[in-house]
């Protein structure tokens, strides 16, 4: 298996099955890779959920918009991590999110048809596969409950060290890198970036935190109010 794909030892949905018989499978379901700059748009709202993306470079953010162009992030994810598999799932006609890279990246495409209708060619290892569909829908299902435990958070600062706490406690470290800007922050927040900043420096100042770009250093005797 060529370089580019030996993430795929690394993903989830390929969980369980020996390098071999992911050629097959991925010969099997593939419908291309793409290489995409910084800011591309890979799937834009609107688009036939006709395949399931899997990062094998790079970072991507899932992304949703409202009608009246306010931005929220939904998730972003790196190398190994898959999107579109709940849209395809739920066989969804057009994605209500887009997916923009991030960074420059590389995205295989898996057919979603069929991933998810039984091939003869790939015997039992379908069954794996499922499984492990299963697995990270239940998974996304988890991550979607927290990031709504964070949004429902009443001020700026409660949704601020709710989403923190949550980065440490993720990377074991009371130093967690998160993997926004500032505006991303607060796109994924759904907070005014102003005000986000504003809270960040009176939070800094308090003791609360300390950060340096994208690294924040929680205090461990003082807590938001």
């Amino acid at each position: 298996m060529s370089t580019e794909y030996s993430i795929l030892q690394n993903t989830a949905l390929f969980r369980g099955i020996e390098e071999s018989d992911r050629e097959a499978i991925v010969s099997c379901l593939t419908n291309g890779v793409r290489e995409c700059m910084k800011n591309e748009v890979i799937l834009l709202a609107g688009d036939p959920v006709e395949w399931i993306g899997v990062v094998l470079k790079g970072r991507v953010q899932v992304v949703k918009e409202d009608l009246f162009g306010n931005r929220s992030i939904v998730t972003e994810l790196s190398a190994g991590d898959i999107f579109g598999e709940s849209l395809a799932c739920a066989q969804v006609r057009q994605s209500p999110v887009s997916v923009i890279a991030s960074t420059d990246c590389k995205v295989m495409r898996l057919s979603a048809e069929r991933l998810l209708t039984p091939c003869p060619a790939m015997c039992g290892h379908h069954s794996t596969l499922l499984r492990n569909m299963m697995q990270l829908l239940a998974e996304k299902n988890v991550y979607l409950n927290r990031k709504m435990e964070i949004l429902s958070q009443k001020t700026t600062r409660e949704k601020v060290m709710a989403y923190l706490g949550e980065q440490a406690q993720r990377q074991g470290t009371y130093s967690p890198v998160i993997p926004f800007s500032r505006e991303e922050l607060a796109d994924f927040l759904c907070v005014n970036r102003s005000a986000l900043s504003k809270e960040l420096g009176r939070m800094q100042k308090e003791n609360i935190i300390r950060f340096h770009r994208n690294q924040f250093i929680l205090s461990t005797d003082k807590h938001a109010d």
